[in-house]
């Protein structure tokens, strides 16, 4: 949890505009240098689910470790989320977020995966450069059982209280905690998932599907054949009945 004052951002927080002659390099200090096993994993999945869950042409950028620059002076502040949304900006890559480019709209939702060397100044510094330009939710998610979650309340982002069951009133992702893991759900119910495994729970569907076209169609078949054997049995008794002397359209009528 962040102090109640936010720490003053240092000086190696800070992109040294002079020395960026092309997309510059994320700060040293926002950035882990070593991640946790499952942390670009995570990274991944998040972003993947969320451009799914923000298809093309809403006009939702959704973005993962793209370094971001609030402002457009000689030494801006500058921090790399792990994903970062920003409503009404539109898709495409970018290597970094020029908010001044993007009608001065700052990302509304970050994400941070805690990596195993984020230190608790790391990640107060982190806080403060969110709280200070504008970010409305921040979630730290622990894979490992636990995510802080932060909403703004005028010039400061609040703790939300209980995150299991939450859910973001920007994205309506909702938070499943209980200790042990961490679970994110789309707003149909569908919890987040990787992509390899999206693609094998895709495959095995279509898979299913197929499955259920073939035996509708051996159904349909075998309904058709069972038409077929009735309608020869009726030809065949109405055949009989003539040979009878016996009408038996005549007997339908009667009947």
């Amino acid at each position: 949890m962040p102090a109640d004052t936010p720490p003053t951002i240092t000086g190696s927080f800070f992109a040294d505009r002079h020395t960026l002659s092309g997309p510059p390099k994320p700060p040293a200090p926002v950035q882990p240098t070593e991640a946790a096993p499952d942390h670009g994993d995570w990274v991944s999945m998040i972003v993947g689910e969320l451009k799914e869950l923000f298809p093309a042409g809403t006009d939702v950028l959704v973005a993962g470790q793209t370094t971001w620059l609030p402002e457009d002076t000689e030494r801006a502040p500058a921090a790399t989320p792990d994903v970062l949304v920003a409503f009404g900006r539109p898709r495409g890559s970018r290597g970094v977020y020029r908010q001044w480019q993007e009608g001065h709209v700052a990302p509304h939702v970050v994400f941070e995966v805690q990596a195993s060397d984020d230190g608790d100044d790391q990640l107060d510094e982190l806080f403060a450069f969110y709280q200070d330009h504008g970010v409305e939710e921040y979630y730290l998610i622990d894979p490992r059982g636990s995510v802080e979650g932060y909403r703004r309340r005028g010039a400061r982002l609040v703790p939300v209280r209980g995150m299991d069951g939450y859910a973001s009133p920007r994205l309506g992702v909702t938070f499943k905690v209980d200790g042990e893991s961490v679970q994110l759900v789309t707003p149909d119910g569908r919890v987040f998932q990787n992509r390899e495994d999206r693609v094998r729970g895709l495959e095995e569907r279509i898979q299913e599907l197929t499955m259920q076209v073939e035996d509708e169609k051996h159904r349909a078949s075998s309904e058709a054949r069972r038409a077929d054997t009735e309608r020869r049995l009726r030809e065949a008794l109405a055949a009989q009945l003539r040979q009878l002397g016996v009408d038996p359209d005549a007997s339908r009528r009667a009947a």
